[in-house]
């Protein structure tokens, strides 16, 4: 149940189209709807009010009507009289817009009778309640069900009768009157509402449809986002494992070893020094390039082609292998999830050749044909057994999850001292 609280401002009910305390929801656009067809039936009412004051005998029913519509004006403007009638609120204001035609033409053909007006001077006319219930018609129909829509019209038909029946003796023609159209009503406001309600139906049924896909679209993404942040972490965990871990190791064993040295062989602890300061160099180096990774936006600032180039190129040089690269100078059409996904693959998979393969010539290739991109990329180092690979310290799994988050396909062809290539295909 939807509740309106006392300090909500005003400006959400008529933005949000909750009826107040209702449970449920007004159809999208009806009260606007009802709002501007009371504002333009009003100002009707009211020029020809004006023009009924100086005739004889008086146009009651355009009087009447203009009275009952500028109160229906009142109840949907002031919000918060809307606030205290809650759930009252939409159906008073469909009866209003209802019971002012019926009410208004009975008026009149009471008046008219007792002051012994010939009705061909009166202008009264049944047909006229065809158009004016049109209106709430379309309202019953796209807010309710089909019983409301028959209690509704059945309504519509019945109390015109029973309203013309007191003035019978004079008007004796206005009960069958009212009796032929109201069968004409019956019959066409039935077919019109039921098929407005079929159709506002289906139109509901997208609408919460739509809801839980977007519902369940928000979590996927949500899903996607803290998975992503896991793989970061895991990936930086990885990377300060394979530069710090490993420095401040080697580190810690030669310092063991210098403590010996220092009293036994002096040019040899020195030479142990100088071994220290290029493996805290090579860490400090390999700590830097870790975290500009992650703190820098490569695709962003250069593209993908050329931060792909950027990428290979770096890590020839912190490798010491050939590059060969090809691919075209730049790439339309590709989704910026894609880049992101296919430039990190890529930077795993060069990681992966600078520390472990002992390669000496890599080769990198991105090309798209039509829809589908294909990246490959080569190297003629040692390799290793696909049954039996060494697990984690690759990031295969973490290289094969990136590719399915953006419907791709990644292979990987290898065997010992025959090289490793790495093959992801998507289309965008």
């Amino acid at each position: 149940m939807y509740e309106v609280q006392s300090e909500q401002p005003a400006e959400i009910l008529e933005e949000s189209n909750y009826p107040p305390d209702h449970d449920q929801l007004i159809e999208p656009g009806l009260l606007q709807v009802l709002r501007w067809s009371a504002v333009a039936l009003t100002v009707i009412f009211g020029l020809v009010a004006c023009e009924a004051l100086n005739q004889r005998p008086l146009e009651l029913f355009s009087i009447f009507n203009f009275i009952s519509f500028s109160l229906l004006l009142l109840l949907l403007f002031w919000r918060r009289l809307q606030l205290r009638l809650g759930s009252r609120f939409l159906p008073i204001a469909l009866v209003i817009v209802s019971l002012a035609p019926i009410l208004g033409d009975a008026a009149a053909t009471w008046f008219y009778a007792f002051r012994r007006i010939p009705i061909g001077q009166t202008g009264l006319d049944p047909a006229r309640l065809h158009i004016m219930l049109a209106l709430p018609l379309l309202l019953v129909s796209l807010q309710y069900n089909v019983k409301t829509l028959i209690t509704f019209t059945v309504a519509s038909v019945i109390l015109p009768i029973l309203l013309a029946i007191p003035p019978n003796q004079f008007y004796d023609q206005a009960i069958q009157q009212h009796v032929q159209h109201g069968v004409v009503r019956l019959i066409l406001y039935l077919v019109v509402g039921f098929v407005i309600i079929r159709i506002t139906s289906q139109q509901r049924l997208q609408r919460q449809e739509l809801a839980i896909k977007n519902a369940e679209l928000t979590r996927l993404t949500t899903s996607m986002e803290d998975l992503t942040i896991t793989r970061e972490r895991n990936r930086l965990a990885r990377e300060l494992h394979d530069t710090l871990s490993h420095t401040l190791s080697a580190v810690n064993i030669q310092l063991k070893a210098l403590e010996t040295l220092m009293e036994t062989d002096p040019e040899a602890a020195k030479s142990r020094v100088t071994q220290m300061q290029n493996l805290t160099r090579d860490g400090l180096n390999e700590a830097r390039r870790a975290l500009g990774e992650l703190r820098a936006k490569p695709i962003e600032e250069f593209g993908l082609a050329t931060a792909l180039r950027r990428l290979a190129q770096q890590a020839a040089e912190r490798g010491g292998f050939q590059i060969q690269i090809m691919m075209p100078l730049q790439f339309e059409g590709i989704p910026s999830q894609t880049e992101q996904q296919l430039y990190r693959i890529a930077e795993e998979a060069f990681n992966n050749i600078v520390r472990h393969a002992q390669a000496r010539r890599v080769e990198l290739s991105l090309e798209q044909r039509s829809r589908r991109l294909t990246l490959s990329i080569q190297d003629d180092g040692q390799g290793f057994d696909l049954d039996n690979r060494p697990g984690d310290r690759y990031g295969m799994t973490g290289m094969q999850e990136r590719a399915k988050l953006i419907g791709g396909n990644l292979t990987f062809k290898s065997q010992p001292n025959a090289g490793t290539t790495v093959q992801l295909t998507v289309d965008v």
